[in-house]
């Protein structure tokens, strides 16, 4: 009974402000290397953190902090592979990464890169920037009209009404009443 009382007490956690960093480390001939070590870089706080692909070629961070990164790969008999990217609020990075034979020494930097997809997981979302807080004309100041700019969001009425949390007074024609009948 005290066990049930206590998990009942422990905070619940609807939304996450972290992000996932994961992909394969993998040669020319796309075979998988192992013990690769990883360093993922915050660019803007230099806290680094380290780690080491497995027998897969597969390496994850979880719960990286949203922000810009660089992301260098190395092992022994391979070129240095290096990447710069940024990660948003809940988003699941993928970096797949082909080592090239040669010296740790030589880099191979990666400048011009495509977009993150997030082919693990079929979440949706988008972050807004203060930007475009500041620049878009806002229905009545109203913040959750910004739900609206996100991909596969559609508001149910004009721009902003509808949407959870947006409040208004229903129109005449969108009122609907339910009667109980005995029967």
């Amino acid at each position: 009974m005290i066990l049930i009382t206590l998990t009942a007490c422990l905070p619940g956690f609807a939304q996450t402000t972290t992000g996932t960093v994961t992909g394969f480390v993998t040669d020319a001939a796309a075979a998988p290397i192992a013990d690769a070590t990883v360093r993922l870089t915050n660019t803007g706080t230099a806290f680094a953190q380290t780690a080491s692909s497995n027998e897969t070629g597969s390496y994850v961070f979880p719960l990286v902090p949203p922000g810009s990164y660089q992301i260098s790969i190395e092992k022994s008999g391979f070129q240095r592979y290096v990447r710069t990217f940024t990660l948003e609020v809940t988003q699941q990075a993928r970096l797949d990464a082909q080592l090239t034979i040669g010296q740790v020494t030589e880099n191979i930097e990666v400048t011009a890169t495509a977009v993150l997809l997030e082919s693990d997981s079929s979440n949706l979302g988008q972050v807004i920037t203060n930007r475009q807080v500041a620049d878009l004309p806002l229905n009545g100041r109203n913040p959750f009209a910004l739900a609206a700019l996100t991909p596969g969001v559609t508001p149910l009425a004009s721009f902003g009404a509808g949407l959870v949390g947006a409040w208004a007074p229903p129109k005449r024609q969108e009122r609907i009443i339910f009667s109980r009948t005995a029967g």
